[in-house]
């Protein structure tokens, strides 16, 4: 809406120079070259501190749209990364299952944490783990960056490996890979449970 005024305004302040120096001085065609050079100097000291902060403010104007671009260009490669990265690792995920894979791994979140057991499975299928902590480790810097845009980055990881299979292995992950005292991964795929 404010767009609307700018031409009027700027119009308005370009024309009141000559409007001001006619009704000054009248307005005519002078004979000699002396009343031409001063009407040219009144205007030019008119016209000179005008032009001069209309190019400063079109210079800022321009600047903030830079910053702006720039911002979005930045977010845009962020997010491009982000979901390619997080594709590469459910994908080599995805890659590595087997039947087998899949029973030690759904068996694994069933156990508690320091049962025997879980720690044969855990160090059977580590490399599977630490490629899962890189998926969260993706989920939740883009959280901090596009909370809206958090479940377009989840369901990379569910096209590739199925809900279920998401929640199993952060279920195991949470139990069996973090320590107590360090932050606790949140539950992407089970928010609401």
């Amino acid at each position: 809406m404010k767009e609307k005024f700018y031409i009027p305004i700027i119009g308005i302040v370009l024309a009141l120079p000559i409007v001001a120096y006619s009704y000054q001085f009248g307005f005519g065609l002078w004979e000699s070259n002396q009343e031409w050079a001063e009407m040219g100097s009144a205007i030019g000291g008119f016209y000179t501190p005008i032009l001069s902060i209309l190019t400063l403010v079109v210079l800022v104007k321009q600047f903030q749209l830079q910053k702006n671009m720039h911002k979005h260009e930045q977010r845009v490669i962020s997010r491009d990364i982000s979901f390619d990265m997080v594709e590469k690792y459910a994908v080599k995920i995805e890659s590595m299952f087997t039947q087998e894979v899949v029973d030690d791994l759904v068996r694994l979140a069933e156990l508690e944490k320091g049962d025997p057991e879980a720690g044969k499975l855990k160090s059977k299928h580590l490399d599977i783990f630490t490629l899962w902590a890189t998926v969260h480790a993706f989920l939740k810097n883009y959280k901090k960056q596009e909370p809206t845009m958090i479940i377009d980055l989840a369901s990379i990881a569910v096209l590739h490996l199925t809900f279920n299979m998401c929640v199993t292995l952060e279920q195991a992950f949470v139990t069996h890979m973090c320590d107590f005292n360090e932050e606790r991964f949140e539950y992407w795929f089970m928010e609401n449970a």
